[in-house]
């Protein structure tokens, strides 16, 4: 099955999703953006708002195996890695795979979870395997990892270290639907997991070779010097005389995974080679979890993230 197929196929999958969860179009499109150069994702909202019912939906339609973890202030390291218990004859030790050997996983409300347990997801987010007892023990090729958190404000919840932001290709924001969008919920009778999503006839070594083929989806140089333009500028804004305070912008790590986000959206797009507008649409997402502010110092115009007034005062590439 070549790529285009297989974009069909998303397509289906993603007009099947938007028919059970209705008001969040952008963000089952994001998805599916997401799995397909295999970059985790981290979705931001309210409880309520259906973030877990959406992954569920689509690991149904990938036809993958499929975990969930539910983080909670008492979670242990072990309880999402595994362990190794001591055989009944006393010969060695037998490792117990955790849920996170599978292939989507699912961390609900990651901002619950104390830092050792955050941090116990880091190897797994950057190199695909878990080390326990000083054994490395590889994840499936095709892990991938989406993690929901609710708003910091909230009770009970705790600031996600830099570096494990830094993992995710997106920060994806849910947000309320629309009156129209929330009246058709509110009519439907049923609820969405009632109605399975059918499997996709695609393989996994398929999926595999999508992800190969999404880093060689041609990008301009001129289009790599405009990212790195608005990189350095998350650093330095004063470099193009905005006067924003930053205390770190975005890291190169950053700027490659914007990169990568913007050649799956050509691909999604039904194209090879990357336009300024998927890096444009992807931008804040991609890199407004990375800069963190100094909020000591504020702007009457704030509501305008920093990633947006860098690309227009930089101006089109």
């Amino acid at each position: 099955m070549d790529t285009q197929a297989i974009r069909d196929q998303f397509g289906h999958l993603a007009e099947s999703i938007k028919s059970r969860i209705v008001g969040q179009p952008e963000l089952i499109d994001h998805l599916l953006t997401g799995f397909a150069c295999g970059g985790h994702l981290l979705m931001e909202g309210l409880p309520g708002l259906a973030k877990t019912t959406i992954v569920r939906l689509l690991a149904q339609g990938l036809g993958l195996p499929f975990g969930r973890v539910q983080m909670t202030p008492d979670i242990m390291p072990g309880d999402i890695l595994g362990s190794s218990l001591l055989k009944p004859d006393l010969s060695g030790f037998l490792f117990q795979p955790g849920p996170i050997f599978t292939t989507i996983l699912l961390v609900d409300e990651l901002n619950r979870a104390p830092a050792k347990v955050q941090s116990a997801l880091l190897e797994a987010m950057q190199e695909g395997q878990v080390t326990l007892a000083g054994q490395p023990h590889a994840l499936s090729p095709l892990f991938w990892m989406v993690a929901t958190q609710n708003p910091i404000d909230q009770e009970g919840t705790y600031p996600l270290a830099e570096s494990q932001k830094d993992r995710f290709l997106m920060r994806l924001t849910v947000s309320y639907p629309e009156t129209s969008a929330e009246s058709e919920l509110l009519s439907s009778p049923g609820e969405p997991l009632d109605n399975p999503i059918p499997p996709m006839a695609i393989k996994p070594d398929e999926l595999s070779n999508l992800r190969k083929h999404i880093p060689t989806i041609h990008c301009e140089p001129l289009l790599v010097d405009w990212v790195a333009k608005v990189i350095q500028a998350t650093r330095q804004p004063s470099l193009i005389g905005l006067t924003d305070k930053v205390l770190w912008g975005v890291s190169p790590r950053g700027g490659r995974m914007w990169l990568k986000s913007a050649r799956a959206h050509a691909w999604w797009s039904g194209r090879d080679f990357v336009l300024p507008a998927d890096l444009r649409a992807l931008a804040n997402a991609a890199l407004n979890h990375r800069i963190v502010s100094d909020w000591s110092s504020t702007r009457s115009d704030s509501q305008v993230s920093l990633v947006t007034r860098i690309m227009d005062k930089i101006g089109p590439p």
